[in-house]
């Protein structure tokens, strides 16, 4: 006789070996470390705003590195392919493909309106880049940051 003590053994047995299974053969393409960042969007008065209220649209990574001709944004750079690095800003995140090379470069963000154009700083005030270190197949967290706003009502 089966009892429902035995039904949920079964259940959770079934469910921790496909679990396994799935971990086990899952295909994670990894050609290099990834980063992960959040934002806020707050107004100049603290208050916080959605992402229409202030005209943005989408915010995309920078990861910028230094080389011997200047430097190169890899996000805009058609020779290097980190992927995804644009996200939609009422997300509040993002997270690229594991995809960066490993070494040092400035992460930074930029605001995007519905055309994709580049929000000048007279509208919105993003934090300066950072420099961080990317390490082979980690996930590098920039942590959360602040965009301000700056409305007309303030």
């Amino acid at each position: 006789m089966i009892t429902p003590t035995h039904k949920r053994s079964v259940e959770t047995l079934l469910c921790c070996l496909l679990f396994v299974f799935c971990g086990s053969s899952s295909c994670l393409e990894t050609k290099g470390g990834a980063v992960e960042i959040q934002w806020v969007i707050r107004d100049t008065n603290q208050r916080a705003r959605e992402c229409n209220q202030v005209g943005i649209s989408h915010i995309r990574i920078s990861i910028v590195r230094s080389t011997e001709d200047g430097t190169v944004d890899l996000c805009k750079d058609p020779e290097t392919d980190v992927g995804r690095c644009t996200f939609d800003c009422d997300v509040g995140s993002g997270t690229t493909p594991f995809k960066i090379p490993e070494g040092w470069y400035h992460f930074g963000l930029v605001a995007l309106d519905e055309d994709g154009t580049v929000i000048p700083p007279n509208r919105i005030s993003i934090p300066a880049p950072i420099f961080r270190r990317v390490l082979y197949g980690e996930i590098l967290d920039l942590g959360v940051w602040q965009i301000t706003a700056n409305t007309p009502d303030d």
